[in-house]
């Protein structure tokens, strides 16, 4: 399994050079940056909660690298063996479900207080922990990033208590493809997002 998920991160553009002096701090600023901006804007009761959402997606579009994280959560495998506009259909409701999820699990620390720990390097990834520290909770969030050539550091994973979201979504769709198809898939995740999709 951890063979396996290596040769996806390869092929992904995961590998590369180790992480330098300074690159830590990059990373760990785009990650506080970005959520200092989504708090804000959760907090601010003068904004109308559609204007909310769509200036949060555009904090969270220029961090996380979407496209990457959805190769990522339904393996090589099952990339390859999709057409390119299955891969295209795939990709956006992908984008779509998992800013979603980002959004609602973000509105449950909306009172919570962020603590951003030392950012630590993983090969040449940048792991970011915070915790979010409220008067019942004290809840782990972890940003996992890789450089992406010029555009700098991007996010392809983040967890909460240890609970990665790729892997999630991952399992989930192994699960649907054991016994079906990529079509089946789509159609599951056209459902979900209510219609959205071909």
């Amino acid at each position: 399994m951890k063979k396996a998920f290596a040769g996806i991160a390869l092929l992904l553009g995961l590998a590369g050079r180790p992480a330098r002096a300074g690159d830590a701090e990059d990373a760990a600023a785009l990650v506080r940056d970005a959520v200092e901006a989504v708090l804000g804007c959760l907090r601010d009761a003068d904004m109308a909660p559609e204007a909310k959402r769509e200036k949060i997606v555009g904090i969270i579009e220029p961090v996380f690298d979407f496209a990457l994280m959805g190769k990522l959560a339904l393996g090589e495998r099952n990339w390859t063996a999709m057409s390119p506009s299955e891969r295209e259909e795939f990709t956006a409701l992908f984008t779509r479900r998992l800013k979603d999820s980002y959004l609602g699990k973000i509105e449950l620390f909306t009172e919570g207080e962020v603590v951003y720990e030392p950012p630590r390097a993983a090969g040449n990834k940048i792991h970011v922990a915070t915790r979010v520290r409220s008067k019942s909770d004290d809840v782990k969030v972890v940003y996992k990033l890789y450089r992406k050539g010029a555009e700098g550091w991007r996010g392809y994973d983040f967890e909460i208590e240890g609970v990665s979201m790729i892997a999630s979504y991952r399992s989930q769709y192994a699960e649907v493809l054991s016994s079906g198809t990529a079509k089946d898939l789509l159609a599951r995740m056209r459902e979900q997002a209510g219609g959205a999709g071909r």
